[in-house]
């Protein structure tokens, strides 16, 4: 008569653990969506602060291009893809790859070993000659 009775806790002890483990499947699905949901939120925040940057980068006078430490091409302005005549995307290229300006190449080379801005003058041979005075300065963290 022992059967019935180890049978029915089996059951029991069964469905409880069912229970609790469906409750603790339900507790880790809302944390992952919490977790979800802040993750989207950040990506959103970084979303914007990039539009704004942009936005702003885009609405300057003078022709901004920005390289990673590597030498390639993050972001170039509207004011900068126009007065170099740039048709296509250069982003992830490097100076020469993008542009063959050896003289601008060479300022990026200098840049890597200074802490200051540095400046040159810089002659376009096109049509109509066109000089620049080109400001340069590398960005370091804490690190160097």
């Amino acid at each position: 008569m022992l059967w019935p009775f180890l049978t029915f806790f089996a059951v029991a002890a069964a469905v409880g653990l069912h229970l609790w483990w469906r409750r603790k499947f339900q507790q880790a699905q809302q944390e992952a969506g919490r977790a979800l949901q802040k993750v989207q939120a950040v990506q959103a925040q970084a979303s914007q602060v990039q539009t704004q940057q942009e936005a702003l980068f885009d609405s300057m006078a003078e022709g901004l291009l920005l390289l990673d430490e590597s030498g390639r091409v993050q972001l170039a302005n509207r004011a900068f893809i126009q007065l170099f005549g740039v048709t296509t995307d250069i982003r992830s290229r490097t100076i020469i790859e993008a542009l063959r300006l050896h003289e601008l190449a060479e300022l990026v080379d200098v840049l890597g070993t200074q802490k200051q801005v540095l400046g040159r003058e810089m002659r376009l041979a096109r049509p109509n000659e066109l000089w620049l005075q080109v400001n340069g300065s590398a960005v370091f963290d804490g690190a160097g």
